[in-house]
């Protein structure tokens, strides 16, 4: 499994980012951002925030406040045919403008809402009622 510094620097390379442009966005020095991605330093909330997402059962996302969707992330196990096929749609979608990219998440959002809309309502149980 790669550790948080090496996802870190693979999705900076895969951003086409060098450390001085990330440093520069970030207010951040070369050397700091360096050592996180080479395991040198890490941060102690992130062993803390792993473990706290798993006993909440909740995402990283939802409470760091990137999200207010509090379901954990699924993972998906896709076969071989389907995970090239999702490669392709992310690839294609980052080649759209971002005109149009905000229209394809507002079409996929609507989407999951209907989808969410067609689900039975959950009736809470009061405790003491049978």
């Amino acid at each position: 499994m790669e550790s948080v510094g090496e996802r870190l620097r693979l999705q900076r390379k895969r951003n086409s980012l060098t450390l001085g442009q990330v440093a520069e966005y970030e207010n951040l020095s070369k050397g700091y951002l360096s050592d996180l991605e080479r395991g040198v330093n890490a941060p102690p909330a992130w062993p803390l925030l792993a473990r706290l997402t798993q006993r909440y059962k909740t995402s990283a996302d939802y409470l760091l406040g990137l999200t207010d969707d509090p379901r954990p992330t699924a993972t998906l196990q896709l076969d071989p045919e389907t995970q090239n096929l999702v490669r392709q749609i992310i690839a294609d979608f980052a080649t759209l403008s971002a005109r149009d990219q905000r229209m394809a998440l507002d079409f996929l959002r609507m989407m999951r809402q209907a989808e969410d809309d067609t689900r039975e309502p959950l009736v809470p149980r009061i405790i003491g009622q049978e």
